[in-house]
């Protein structure tokens, strides 16, 4: 049973630990690069949530109430919906 954090708490404080979060996917990060090519430096793959379901490329968007959380498979998850998440922070 993990602890529950805001956004805003994991990108105010230096954690590391596993807790659970929440948030709106807002933008998937996905590499297109085949592995052992030599391509422009990739984000690495995952997705970016955040409190709101707001654009990042709005005027109101605030970065402190964002998180890029890694994965393996960000093509899982829906752009504009919201879920909770079990993560470790490293």
């Amino acid at each position: 049973n993990l602890n529950q954090a805001s956004i805003e708490q994991i990108n105010k404080n230096n954690l590391t630990e596993k807790l659970n979060v929440e948030g709106f996917i807002i933008k998937k990060n996905i590499c297109w690069c085949p592995k052992g090519a030599l391509c422009e430096i990739c984000n690495p793959d995952g997705i970016i949530i955040s409190k709101e379901n707001i654009s990042m490329d709005s005027e109101n968007f605030d970065f402190k109430k964002a998180l890029e959380i890694q994965t393996t498979n960000p093509n899982q998850f829906e752009v504009g919906y919201k879920y909770k998440f079990s993560i470790e922070i490293l």
